[in-house]
């Protein structure tokens, strides 16, 4: 009969792989000669048998028994076990509280109810304890990230010693699901603990807290250091989130651990050449430069250290590690960015005062542009496009800075000739002059003009015209000076020349009187 048994049961379970490779094969009890046969048994000690129950008239207070896991302590890492029905709809709150912290730390599948009673509509969230179901949550994002090795596929040690542990009465239950039987009211501890070992030889500590109170609870680990003796890796990991990790070459006696009411943790105990421990002290090394102000901002860093992170809590520590290089090496890169992008700005900024012509000062938003495109592209880490935004900056600059000195000579010319036009105009009595210095003053106008807009060919070629002008002035001037000097110089000799006519007619007049008186 027996071997029929364990015949039909192993034809049962191949059909089964075949159909649905994952699934799994169930048994309501747990029994040593079942563990080759099926996968998974119902543990009714979890939510589903009256802890008092166990009394039969042998203890004092029967109000003080509990159960003890033994199934898990010897058998499991050959089978797992689910609890029986946890409700979280709010009934009996705390008596199913206290089945869900259990089914953690004995690492049990916690099995709940899913259909909220009378309501007819199953997995309607509005209808479950918010408590009740964070808590769940909390749970199974335990069991599948972070304590998976643990408390899924590691082996149960001796439970650890925690302090103060406040009882607290659990007020019983009506009609617990497994057996139907009501639960008078029992103490309970507020604190439960659970340790484990991983197949990485490293020790995880699930505790729990389930009263109202947060709890300053002290966990001893006196029971673990044959199993992590020197340069050990400590971390915490509260509801998710790692909270402290520290490197120690011995083993504490204990470890002080902060709980909220409903807090899942985790404390990790690991030699620090795993995996484990490397990619922690990567994590925890960034997470200092971060705390010290030491790293600049990064979106794009932010997101790599969340999946550096993200896969660290989900156990796969090669890959965390990866990703931590990979963004250390992208953040030294993008500090080489930063660094030169401040070098070209204050580059600029030396200049700014200098920028006194539209097009200077166009070309100088320009050049901050691109770097502030260059940034935004390197803190993104793509770096590509960063250097070529670098490159035309850099560019942008040596063209900036050749205006500049074009710009300065331009205008000083320009400055120069005004006067020289000023000075001339003073000077000139011809009409002709004057109209072309007005031609002169129009050019250098618009000579300032294309200077103000960066046409430096234009603005030279006028100049060359308006020195042209001058030029023509100049000697226009020049020559009516040589003629006027010219006429004075004839005319001159002209009254000479009349002068000795006159002289020589008065001369000839006295002589002709003189001749005339001598023949009287």
């Amino acid at each position: 009969m027996g071997k029929q048994f364990h015949k039909n049961i192993l034809g049962c379970k191949r059909r089964n792989k075949k159909v649905y490779p994952d699934g799994s094969i169930g048994s309501e009890w747990m029994v040593e000669t079942y563990i080759p046969f099926i996968d998974i048994a119902n543990d009714e000690a979890i939510g589903g048998l009256d802890p008092l129950g166990i009394d039969f008239g042998i203890f004092y207070n029967a109000s003080l028994n509990t159960y003890i896991p033994l199934w898990h302590a010897v058998y499991h890492d050959h089978m797992l076990l689910f609890s029986s029905l946890l409700l979280i709809d709010g009934r009996d709150f705390l008596f199913y509280l206290r089945g869900l912290a259990l089914s953690l730390i004995w690492g049990d599948i916690p099995m709940i109810d899913a259909d909220p009673q009378g309501s007819g509509k199953p997995y309607n969230l509005n209808l479950y304890d918010r408590r009740l179901l964070e808590y769940s949550r909390r749970i199974v994002e335990a069991r599948t990230k972070y304590a998976y090795y643990y408390i899924v596929e590691g082996t149960m040690l001796p439970q650890p010693m925690v302090h103060p542990n406040p009882k607290i009465i659990i007020p019983g239950a009506e009609k617990i699901p497994y057996t139907g039987v009501d639960v008078k009211p029992f103490y309970s501890d507020s604190v439960f603990a659970g340790a484990w070992l991983s197949p990485d030889k490293s020790v995880g500590i699930i505790v729990t807290n389930i009263g109202r109170d947060t709890v300053n609870t002290t966990v001893s680990l006196e029971n673990y250091n044959k199993l992590v003796r020197e340069n050990i890796t400590i971390y915490t990991i509260v509801n998710g989130e790692i909270k402290q990790g520290y490197f120690t070459k011995e083993l504490p006696k204990e470890l002080i651990l902060p709980l909220a009411p409903y807090d899942v943790a985790l404390i990790v105990l690991s030699s620090a050449d795993t995996q484990r421990s490397r990619a922690l002290h990567k994590i925890l090394e960034y997470e200092n430069q971060l705390r010290r102000s030491m790293l600049p901002e990064s979106p794009q860093a932010n997101r790599f250290f969340e999946l550096a992170i993200h896969k660290f809590k989900d156990n796969d520590f090669i890959e965390s590690i990866k990703i931590m290089e990979k963004l250390n090496e992208n953040m030294t890169t993008y500090k080489t960015y930063i660094k030169k992008i401040q070098t070209l700005n204050e580059t600029i900024n030396l200049f700014s005062n200098k920028s006194t012509t539209v097009a200077l000062r166009k070309l100088h938003q320009n050049i901050t542009n691109y770097l502030n495109i260059a940034l935004q592209y390197a803190s993104t880490f793509n770096f590509n496009k960063s250097a070529e935004m670098v490159k035309k900056s850099e560019e942008e600059i040596t063209l900036y800075l050749r205006l500049i000195n074009q710009t300065l000579s331009l205008l000083d010319k320009i400055r120069k000739l005004s006067e020289l036009v000023q000075r001339i105009n003073k000077s000139t009595l011809s009409e002709e002059n004057k109209q072309l210095l007005q031609q002169a003053v129009d050019m250098l106008q618009e000579a300032s003009f294309k200077v103000e807009h960066g046409d430096i060919e234009g603005a030279n070629n006028l100049l060359k015209e308006t020195e042209l002008l001058i030029e023509k002035v100049t000697s226009s001037s020049e020559a009516s000076a040589n003629s006027h000097e010219n006429y004075l110089y004839i005319l001159t000799v002209i009254l000479l020349a009349l002068s000795l006519i006159v002289l020589i007619l008065r001369r000839r007049k006295e002589l002709a009187g003189k001749n005339s008186l001598e023949q009287t």
